[in-house]
């Protein structure tokens, strides 16, 4: 059976569900799970803060990233990410909590590295190879590992994904290097 992933923002959100941008603001979990679980899919609800749920309830909000991630093509970005994850058999909602986590380590270095308002999405892809770098690579430095797992609410959950995905990365770092 195949998982769907679903990324929209905010306003396609709105339309989706007939509900207010302001509403769907203030209840952002609780929308995600609700369409999860109605539809049966992973909800990846974008916005400020990024809220993963699949529809047996389970929600990941994750606080990586940042405003300057608002451009054209970030979420087509994003969407590559989870794909490239689910493709090697990561579940739907463990490669979009990871995915929505390592998109916005990337979009925090990117805005170093560019500044707020001059990011592009190719300016994201860029430092994915980065992220990926400091993930698999960097297996001694603490620093980075206590820096990005403290983006994410559940960090108990999120460095038990990370070990899991770890090992399966490492199989696959060859091709996603490649691209």
């Amino acid at each position: 059976h195949t998982e769907y992933v679903l990324t929209p923002h905010v306003g396609e959100f709105s339309r989706l569900v007939n509900k207010s941008v302001f509403w769907i603001q203030d209840h952002l979990v609780e929308a995600a799970i609700d369409f999860a679980k109605t539809y049966k899919v992973v909800c990846v609800l974008k916005d400020f803060h990024t809220v993963s749920a699949n529809p047996c309830g389970i929600s990941l909000l994750n606080l990586s990233g940042n405003n300057g991630m608002a451009t054209g093509g970030s979420g087509d970005v994003l969407a590559g990410v989870i794909a490239a994850l689910m493709v090697q058999g990561i579940k739907g909602i463990e490669a979009s909590g990871f995915g929505v986590f390592i998109h916005g380590l990337a979009g925090d270095i990117a805005r170093e590295q560019m500044g707020t308002h001059s990011i592009m999405a190719s300016d994201i892809i860029d430092a994915l190879k980065d992220v990926w770098k400091g993930i698999i690579f960097n297996d001694a430095n603490e620093n980075f590992r206590a820096n990005y797992y403290s983006g994410i609410i559940d960090s108990v959950l999120m460095k038990e994904l990370v070990l899991k995905i770890k090992k399966d990365i490492k199989l696959f770092m060859p091709k996603m290097m490649a691209l």
